[in-house]
């Protein structure tokens, strides 16, 4: 048949909708990120638009571990082995972690070099240097839940990972990174300093989840829909 079954298409809907929205409004949290900067001046804006695609860049090598951790995860599940489901996320965020550390290690050594490449102007250079070391420990913090936010989809959490996302992003980092960048007046350096507690907390928060292990609940419920 061409059409797909109605059940087909409500489970399909089920896990796909929350993922969706959480990109949406995660995406639209890094337009009020940058409305932030903009409030600071433009060097402010162009030292963070530097920060930030470097950041999305480096993290890079962590997704793909989570990607290969959802799918373990989800085998693992299927065969109705939730011991090595666990595993297999704890296993996959050591990985993360090694390979973040080592691209994080020149941002906290040898910031000026960096920007360098892409600031001729020593004012931003020197704007961006603390920011970029924070950016560095940002990546190594961020292991836990660029890892284990897939690993917990692959079990079938997809709204646990949406909620937790969103609310850290959405309630913590933006109020905490407009109060103390511009209304404490700690600019770049204090939206970048929320952004670390911010990264902090939320990895913390997918480690807690994932040991917990209530998430085994909802492979269950989906397996069962089947």
């Amino acid at each position: 048949r061409l059409l797909p079954s109605w059940h087909g298409v409500k489970v399909t809907l089920k896990l796909a909708l929350p993922h969706s929205l959480q990109q949406l409004w995660f995406a639209a949290g890094y337009m009020v990120l940058f409305w932030l900067l903009g409030q600071l001046g433009t060097s402010s804006v162009a030292v963070g638009h530097v920060l930030v695609n470097l950041s999305l860049l480096l993290i890079l090598p962590g997704v793909g571990v989570g990607v290969a951790a959802m799918s373990l995860v989800g085998e693992a599940l299927g065969r109705d082995d939730q011991q090595a489901a666990h595993r297999w996320g704890i296993d996959a965020l050591s990985v993360a972690g090694m390979l973040l550390t080592v691209l994080a290690l020149p941002m906290l050594v040898m910031p000026e070099p960096i920007l360098s490449i892409f600031f001729t102007d020593e004012s931003l250079v020197q704007l961006g240097r603390l920011p970029l070391q924070i950016t560095g420990l940002m990546i190594v913090l961020d292991a836990a839940a660029l890892v284990l936010a897939q690993a917990l989809m692959g079990a079938g959490a997809q709204r646990t990972v949406m909620l937790l996302t969103l609310g850290m992003q959405w309630l913590l980092f933006l109020p905490l990174a407009w109060w103390v960048g511009i209304w404490l007046g700690y600019g770049l350096v204090g939206v970048w300093l929320s952004q670390l507690f911010y990264r902090l907390l939320n990895s913390s928060s997918f480690l807690w989840v994932w040991q917990r292990r209530r998430w085994l609940a909802h492979g269950f419920k989906i397996d069962a829909s089947k």
